[in-house]
């Protein structure tokens, strides 16, 4: 792919944090998209500093880890949470392709960018969200993170505390999400008409567990250390399909 690049003309602008979208942002990069990360005005995004919690180097010339997931983009502070960092933002937007994000819906809302409000103002917009537990659910909203949301809910362990691979979960979202926004991306320049993207990480442990979460329904049984994910929903009841988060 070092010569074609297929994202080419493609203007992502990417409100994230932490691992997952900033993962999706970096492969549309690498396809050739013009993504364009937004970071607060206090110390950016806090993934900035994490690398210093497993004894990495964080500096503002130095960040390898921060660097992988946000390599060939372009980046700018905004204040999101005032009118005039709205109004940047916006303007931002009009030419964009994609917005990209993993903040929940409520904070989007208080910002004036979510689904909703977007779809207004950009019609020919599509915007991808990735969050916990999915749009709905009396879940729905929480705040998730790859060790609660994708491994403790929806992995083979059985034991307290998770111990889980670091971002596993995270980057497999990422994949998923990329997937779903091009091909977004493509009926929105077929059709002129935008769309949403929403995808979870609980959701994807689901997609990821579907053969065992299926095949428990009609009496397979595994190991013990297996049966965290398939479990839960007979246990909680809950129809199969409240299990996905990502709805295109």
């Amino acid at each position: 792919m070092e010569q074609y690049k297929p994202l080419k003309g493609v203007k992502v602008v990417e409100l994230s944090l932490m691992v997952a979208s900033a993962s999706c942002g970096r492969m549309m990069a690498d396809w050739g998209a013009d993504v364009i990360k937004l970071e607060n005005t206090k110390g950016g995004d806090n993934f900035r500093k994490w690398p210093l919690s497993i004894g990495a180097p964080a500096d503002d010339d130095f960040d390898p880890i921060f660097d992988n997931l946000n390599a060939n983009k372009r980046a700018v502070s905004i204040d999101t949470r005032t009118k005039e960092g709205q109004e940047i933002v916006y303007r931002l937007l009009e030419d964009a392709d994609v917005f990209l994000t993993n903040l929940r819906t409520e904070a989007l809302s208080k910002q004036g960018l979510d689904y909703d409000t977007l779809k207004e103002k950009f019609p020919k917009l599509v915007m991808c969200q990735l969050d916990g537990y999915g749009p709905k659910g009396e879940e729905a909203g929480r705040p998730g993170y790859d060790n609660t949301a994708f491994w403790a809910r929806g992995d083979s362990n059985d034991t307290y505390p998770v111990y889980m691979p670091m971002g596993f979960g995270d980057t497999t979202c990422a994949l998923g999400m990329m997937a779903a926004t091009v091909s977004a991306v493509l009926s929105a320049r077929q059709t002129g008409k935008g769309d949403r993207v929403s995808l979870s990480l609980y959701g994807t442990a689901a997609w990821l567990a579907n053969i065992l979460v299926s095949g428990s329904q009609y009496g397979f049984k595994t190991q013990r250390k297996f049966q965290s994910l398939w479990c839960s929903f007979q246990m909680q009841r809950r129809p199969l399909v409240h299990a996905s988060g990502c709805c295109i």
